[in-house]
Parts: structure tokens; C-alpha cells; sequence
């Protein structure tokens, strides 16, 4: 099994690639989340495939859901996240049940999770439509349902860090995160094993798609100018105030809500991880 955990803050920089060397905090306390709503919908399928990738790193443990990834305005809408229980799920909130479920939960807050959902829709199997693998690993899931689409990758809106109503906000931080409209990628197109350990590298996307994107979470992704800056990443496309700039050079930027500049940029990440008490294990009283 991969691992996260043995992780120490400042290791050797030869080691890690130099990919994901900052991050972004998410407070939930501040409401904070990022949202973009696409002008069109894609032209192969609405989102029938796609790939998401990040890299996580949970700091509450909580009796609620957390969702990192939406998109629908309210049901119904589709949902990646933590559930209450802790399982990692994907699916839409209906009123029916999720599509996929982790059976494994995910409880370490001293540990960066790479995660990547993979969905095609056009496979038979529900086990190839939708696979999670997580730190390099295949995940063991249970299904419900089997629909032909998401709305992920189309002309609604999406969210990083919230449910879409303002709800179930994400406590943690984000690292690198993809998302890919219009291919069905492996886990191995954004991570790589190293002496045991799962290790972000340079994404390897041909094409990101109409809708697709990369957040890079780097301290000068965020223009909190007052103005538009140019694109850091040279899309041609500048980056509107309060919005961070998407680094596929794609341009699909996103705007900020409950974020300031000092959640950019934060140096633990998942090539430099910093000890965290874990809350779970608690001295004899």
C-alpha cells in the first residue's frame, strides 16, 4: 500500500518532483469555497467522461458530510467528497442513492490523500464506468444506480470546497487539483511510486478539455488586486479580481468566497508535510 503518513516536513528535494510544493487552506469556519459556472456545455457527452485528481488533507473529523467537488446549483446535483461516515463518495443527491461508495474510510489528518475518480460512462461494468484510487491504490466500492451522465463538465455551476447551496463546506487543505473533461485517465497520469511512497509529478493530459482545468493553489495564483492581472499561465485569458488563476492554461479561472491571500501558498503539501496531533487517538484519562 502506498503511503502518505511517514511524510516529514522538509525532506530531501530530491526526492519529490517540485509539482505540488504549495497548497490551499480551507477553514470552514470562513465559508470558504471556489466556484465557476461554464458558459456552455461540453460537445462530447456533458461529462459522461472526465478525470479528477487532487491531492487532500483532511483537518476535521466531523458527524457531516464534506464536499470538494460539485456541481448543480441544488438537486440535483453532483457530489465528490467525504460522506459522514468518512467513505469517499460520487454520485447526485436526488433522492437517490450515490452512484459509488469507498468501503474504506479515510480518518488520518496527519496524511495527504491523492485522490482520483475516474468515470466513463460508456463502459459496461459499474466497476470500470467509476473507479477512485486513492495514494496509487483501486478502491474497494460498493453501487448504487447506474446513470448515463454527471453534470460535472457543464454549463452549471461548480464548486471546490462546498456543497452548492453553502453547506458541507471542506475543512483542510488542497493540493494540484485536475480536472479533465472529455478523457478517462489512470491515476498514474498525476502520481508515481518512489521507494514505497505514491509522489505527485507533472500531470501528463494531452487535453484538458473545453471545461477542464488545474489549480495549482501557488501564493500567486490569487489575484486580490482590485483589477485584472494577466494569466500566469499564458492562456490569454487574464485573471479577473478575486479570482484564482487555472494553470492547464486553459483559462477556466475560478472565483474565491471566504478565502484571503495568506490561505495561498500555504508550504504544507504533499512534498512537505507537516506533523498534525491526530484527533482520533486520545491519552488514557
Amino acid at each position: 500500500m502506498f503511503s502518505s503518513e511517514a511524510w516529514l516536513a522538509n525532506s530531501g528535494s530530491s526526492f519529490y518532483n517540485g509539482v505540488a510544493t504549495q497548497s490551499l487552506r480551507f477553514d470552514d469556519g470562513g465559508s470558504p469555497y471556489l466556484t465557476k459556472t461554464f458558459s456552455a456545455g461540453t460537445s462530447t457527452g456533458s461529462g459522461a467522461t472526465c478525470t479528477f485528481s487532487c491531492w487532500i488533507k483532511r483537518t476535521t473529523i466531523s458527524n457531516a458530510d464534506q464536499w470538494f467537488f460539485t456541481a448543480g446549483s441544488s438537486s440535483p446535483a453532483w457530489l465528490i467528497g467525504f460522506r459522514a461516515n468518512d467513505n469517499l463518495a460520487f454520485g447526485d443527491d436526488d433522492g437517490n442513492p450515490f452512484v459509488t461508495v469507498t468501503s474504506r474510510v479515510f480518518r488520518d489528518t496527519s496524511a495527504w490523500y491523492h485522490i482520483v475518480l475516474r468515470v466513463k460512462t460508456s463502459e459496461t461494468a459499474n466497476a470500470d464506468k467509476y473507479k477512485f484510487y486513492v495514494n496509487g491504490e483501486l478502491q474497494a466500492t460498493t453501487f448504487s444506480g447506474s446513470p448515463a451522465n454527471t453534470l460535472f463538465g457543464t454549463n452549471v455551476i461548480h464548486n471546490i470546497g462546498r456543497y452548492p447551496t453553502g453547506s458541507a463546506y471542506f475543512d483542510g487543505y488542497m493540493s494540484d487539483l485536475n480536472f479533465v473533461d472529455g478523457l478517462a485517465l489512470d491515476h498514474t497520469n498525476f502520481g508515481e511510486a518512489k521507494n514505497g511512497v505514491w509522489i505527485p509529478k507533472e500531470p501528463d493530459v494531452s487535453d484538458y478539455g473545453t471545461n477542464g482545468f488545474r489549480l495549482a493553489f501557488n501564493s500567486s495564483d490569487f489575484n486580490e488586486s482590485g483589477s485584472a492581472m494577466t494569466d500566469p499561465y499564458g492562456s490569454g485569458t487574464n485573471v479577473p479580481d478575486d479570482d484564482v488563476a487555472d494553470a492547464s492554461g486553459s483559462g477556466n479561472h475560478f472565483s474565491v468566497g471566504g478565502l484571503v491571500t495568506s490561505d495561498f501558498g500555504m508550504i504544507d503539501s504533499p512534498e512537505n508535510n507537516f506533523c498534525t496531533l491526530n484527533p482520533n487517538i486520545r491519552p488514557y484519562t
